[in-house]
């Protein structure tokens, strides 16, 4: 698919898409719009990012060269021989065993509606977060998948052991990229290192098929996340250089102080558990230093 049927598949997810000074955006959160496709750098005019603000959007964030941003890094791997002595010693040793204990490879979306929900509830109480509908919730699920299954570069691909699919990836193949979404394991399966087999069996079929130059894990994260980078470089997935940008609306830079954000996280403690809360202070804590 092109960036316009990126932003279709995003669009599934409840993201409406906006186009403004000849680049493509999502609106992730509520009035915050994010550049897609997420490797493409783009150029942002001060014109254009004025005019997005004076359409209501507190935040832009965007991919840019490293000259116009914060140094960061998306996590590809583009190795043309991936195979196990392409993974460091230990993630190694977890994909043997994973491929011991499970099979992989394409999995139907009608299976995927029925078992993937479950999977996902597991993998946010786990870590400890409410998780966004769409893959919290059956009805809007299986809605969500349905139209996944309709859109032309998305695939589903599981690992299961037995008859039980035990995790599973969506990989959406944009341009010459094929990017990895939602790769989510059942918390109860973990001893089966499903995971480690899925993704290894996964990026070697995608860099073996004609037309797909690279797989991506994503852009670092914005809050740090050691477990996952280490996860992400163990399995063959180095992180390229990129620069990334946070523009705030100056109307909404007093919601975005340290004062505010102490008042939210003593909110927070009485009130746990609501979104918009721990979006807020995801946003605060941890893409403060990509703000300019």
């Amino acid at each position: 698919m092109d960036a316009e049927g990126y932003a279709q598949f995003l669009s599934a997810q409840g993201m409406r898409t906006v186009r403004a000074g000849g680049h493509l955006w999502v609106e992730k959160q509520k009035f915050c719009l994010e550049s897609v496709p997420p490797h493409t750098r783009i150029h942002l005019d001060p014109i254009d990012a004025w005019n997005l603000f004076l359409r209501g959007y507190l935040v832009l964030r965007y991919s840019c060269d490293e000259s116009e941003g914060v140094r960061s890094a998306e996590y590809v791997c583009d190795e043309t021989d991936y195979g196990l002595e392409t993974l460091d010693p230990k993630a190694r040793n977890k994909v043997r065993q994973g491929l011991k204990n499970c099979v992989v490879g394409p999995v139907e979306f009608n299976v995927l509606k029925c078992k993937g929900c479950a999977i996902n509830r597991s993998v946010f109480q786990r870590q400890g977060r409410t998780g966004p509908s769409f893959l919290r919730e059956q009805e809007s699920w299986e809605q969500y998948l349905g139209r996944c299954e309709k859109t032309l570069g998305v695939e589903a691909y599981g690992a299961f052991v037995g008859n039980d699919l035990c995790a599973y990836t969506l990989i959406v193949r944009v341009d010459d990229y094929a990017y990895t979404y939602h790769p989510f394991a059942d918390a109860s399966r973990l001893q089966f290192r499903p995971m480690n087999a899925l993704i290894f069996w996964v990026t070697q079929h995608l860099l073996q098929t004609p037309g797909i130059r690279r797989v991506s894990y994503g852009l670092e994260s914005l809050v740090s996340n050691p477990a996952l980078e280490e996860f992400k470089s163990g399995m063959g997935f180095r992180p390229v250089p990129i620069g990334r940008r946070i523009l705030i609306n100056p109307l909404a830079r007093p919601l975005v102080s340290q004062q505010v954000a102490a008042l939210v996280r003593g909110i927070k403690q009485r009130l746990n558990g609501i979104p918009y809360i721990e979006n807020y202070l995801t946003f605060v804590e941890g893409y403060r230093r990509y703000v300019v």
